[in-house]
């Protein structure tokens, strides 16, 4: 998930006096009420920073300057089990997942991810943007991809938890310190590699990013016998107990964006797809999950309903929409017209698209577009609220002076209407995500310095007030409700400044409603 750009406070609230009625006397309104803040307990990885070596040594990354692990890792994403009393937390830049007990609010274990081995037979990749548009799959032994999930779903199959991930990869640039080189610039050891020459041409491998800092103790500063990559270019099926891989999809992602004539070679170079965020939902008897690919502007949709057989079901493409961020997928039961719906927040073009399931359970015709104003980034993530029908999405539009939450009315899902604003700037810095859950919206807001702790607010969906707001750790990347509505989480993602001279510890954030 990309970090908004900090935008200068905007001392207004851009809601429209049309929807505003502080005196509701709703028949929901007293639920509604004791949805304020009761605890906050702000979580952090200190007790995981003895364990360091042994936790690179299975493949998590703690690598950033002078860090130690609690320092270095990055929480990015959350999703929440069925029963509400687990979450798992992405830790993109690390390459890992940590898995939270909610009840104790104790961060009880660090899952490092390894790494995927792009010499194996169906894990092939186009390394190169300078091949003439050719999308041509290959093997690479000694060649490793980092996971790194950026978002990532959770589902629950015969009394066991899987996290589904999407295995964009990142990089760390700052002006203190750049992580990534091409495989042409380095020497490779000429036992691991004794094609060397051929592999460095731009054609083959050379073009390739891959990292010089694959942990602390790990700098390159020798020839190279393994390389290491950023992302999967996958997506990818872990058991939440374990940690251990169920699936993994190979280089199919590449496959069936070619035959959908997406792919961007152009990327090939350094993230392919670059597989976004995922969503997964139930259509006409089949577990879908649904991944945003934001190089190739589309969504994947695979059926998830059998582990042992993991099937492509189509790919959802619009000619405007450019970046999917945002993936949303809403029930049946929930959506507007009784059709299982999927909302694609597309940040480069900022739009948002709306696809309904027909009576086969597909999603191929857009049902209803709506261009926000902003520019790029205009639309990034979304939630819905299924009692007043409306979207709430995050705009942190290039062409606006502040960012903002979009209110949009979706009762006709052919005819998104925007509604109204919503302003944060008097509360902190930007925006970076939105939840919704039982008629409260939860907005997460980083600091005016990106290093300083952030904020939740929280709004009433209906009326739009701004109701309460709990302190959370330093950059709120993400934010999500429990299940059962009595909990908000964040991931705090920690990044250091532009210099690295400070850097911030992750955490995960836990708010107790009332």
């Amino acid at each position: 998930m990309r970090l908004n750009r900090n935008l200068p406070p905007l001392a207004v609230l851009l809601l429209s006096s049309t929807l505003i009625a502080c005196n509701s006397s709703s028949d929901d309104k007293s639920a509604k009420i004791e949805g304020y803040v009761d605890s906050v307990a702000t979580l952090d990885f200190q007790s995981f920073n003895a364990q360091e070596n042994a936790l690179e040594a299975k493949g998590l990354r703690v690598f950033g300057p002078n860090a130690d692990l609690a320092a270095d890792l990055e929480p990015e994403y959350v999703t929440v089990s069925a029963d509400s009393t687990t979450a798992w937390v992405s830790l993109q830049e690390n390459n890992g997942i940590a898995k939270v007990d909610l009840l104790s609010a104790t961060i009880t274990d660090i899952f490092p991810l390894g790494f995927k081995d792009h010499g194996a037979a169906g894990n092939e990749l186009d390394a190169s943007d300078k091949d003439d548009d050719a999308v041509i799959l290959r093997s690479f032994p000694n060649l490793k991809g980092m996971y790194q999930p950026d978002g990532i779903a959770s589902f629950e199959q015969d009394g066991v938890t899987y996290i589904v991930s999407a295995n964009e990869g990142d990089a760390r640039e700052y002006d203190g310190f750049v992580e990534e080189s091409r495989v042409e610039d380095i020497t490779l050891n000429a036992s691991a590699f004794p094609d060397a020459a051929t592999l460095q041409d731009e054609t083959i491998l050379g073009r390739l990013n891959i990292t010089q800092n694959l942990t602390s103790a790990v700098t390159q500063s020798t020839p190279y016998t393994t390389l290491n990559s950023y992302g999967a270019r996958s997506f990818s099926i872990w058991n939440g107990e374990t940690g251990a891989l169920v699936f993994d999809s190979g280089s199919d992602l590449a496959k069936q964006a070619v035959t959908a004539g997406v792919y961007p070679d152009g990327r090939s170079d350094s993230k392919g797809t670059e597989p976004e965020n995922v969503a997964i939902g139930t259509v006409a008897g089949k577990r879908l999950a649904f991944i945003g690919l934001e190089r190739a502007n589309a969504v994947a949709v695979y059926d998830i309903s059998d582990l042992s057989d993991v099937t492509f079901v189509e790919m959802l493409t619009h000619a405007d929409d450019v970046a999917p961020e945002g993936i949303l997928f809403i029930s049946a039961d929930d959506s507007p017209n009784e059709l299982a719906t999927l909302i694609v927040s597309n940040e480069v073009s900022g739009s948002i698209t709306i696809y309904e399931a027909d009576a086969d359970g597909k999603f191929g015709t857009n049902t209803g577009r709506l261009v926000l104003v902003g520019g790029e980034a205009a639309a990034e993530i979304s939630a819905y609220d299924k009692t007043t029908k409306r979207l709430f999405v995050l705009n942190n539009g290039e062409d606006l002076t502040a960012s903002q939450v979009d209110v949009i009315d979706i009762s006709d899902t052919a005819n998104p209407v925007l509604e109204s604003s919503i302003s944060t700037s008097t509360l902190g810095g930007g925006i970076n995500s939105v939840a919704v859950s039982n008629g409260l919206l939860a907005v997460a807001i980083q600091a005016d310095e990106k290093t300083d702790a952030g904020k939740v607010a929280i709004y009433d969906t209906d009326t739009l007030s701004l109701i309460d707001s709990a302190v959370v750790g330093a950059l709120p990347d993400m934010v999500t409700f429990s299940k059962d509505g009595t909990m908000i989480i964040t991931a705090d993602e920690g990044e250091p400044n532009d210099d690295y001279s400070i850097d911030p510890i992750g955490s995960v954030s836990i708010i107790r409603l009332k």
